[in-house]
């Protein structure tokens, strides 16, 4: 019996690098000096976020939009009675932006006292990283860029950037001071 039967190729190899995954990780339980990691996708790029500061995965549901705010505040969500601002990263990492009738993926952050939802391409992996395979962002990323970065890493036969939430969530753009 096949597993998803009307899955894609694509999507049956992230299954089977999945259970992969799974099968290390329960034969190896050494976890210490490991760096947890929850691996997205943004524009066909990869991109590691340090999993403890991820709360949950949720898809995009009834988008409040909040009048006078920049482009990448996308607008509120409710979720399950917590107002939580939906935020879409690309443009501070010089991607180009989602239209907003694609959205559909997101991730609940928590840095420091900060709860927000920022929008994904994909979710694609929890992996467990050594710190001897990151690496210094190459001077060939954008230079506005490497500020929210704090290394990349190898993932799936190409490069990961691995973010850094906490200096992008607490930076001074993404506080909306305008009056109406």
């Amino acid at each position: 019996m096949l597993f998803c039967p009307n899955a894609s190729l694509e999507e049956r190899q992230v299954f089977q690098d999945r259970a992969k995954n799974l099968l290390n990780a329960s034969e190896s339980q050494e976890f210490q000096g490991l760096i947890p990691l929850a691996v997205i996708g943004l524009n066909q790029e990869y991109f590691g976020i340090l999993l403890t500061t991820v709360k949950e995965f949720i898809e995009i549901h009834n988008i409040t939009p909040i009048p006078c705010t920049p482009a990448h505040i996308i607008g509120n969500m409710n979720l399950r009675g917590e107002i939580v601002t939906l935020i879409d990263i690309r443009s501070f990492l010089n991607l180009s932006m989602t239209p907003r009738k694609n959205l559909s993926k997101a991730m609940i952050v928590k840095v420091e006292n900060i709860v927000s939802a920022l929008v994904v391409d994909e979710v694609f992996d929890i992996i467990y990283l050594d710190s001897v395979n990151i690496r210094t962002t190459p001077t060939t990323v954008r230079s506005n860029q490497n500020e929210f970065l704090q290394g990349t890493a190898p993932y799936r036969n190409r490069m990961m950037s691995i973010l850094d939430l906490k200096k992008f969530l607490t930076q001074e753009e993404l506080v909306v001071n305008d009056e109406v």
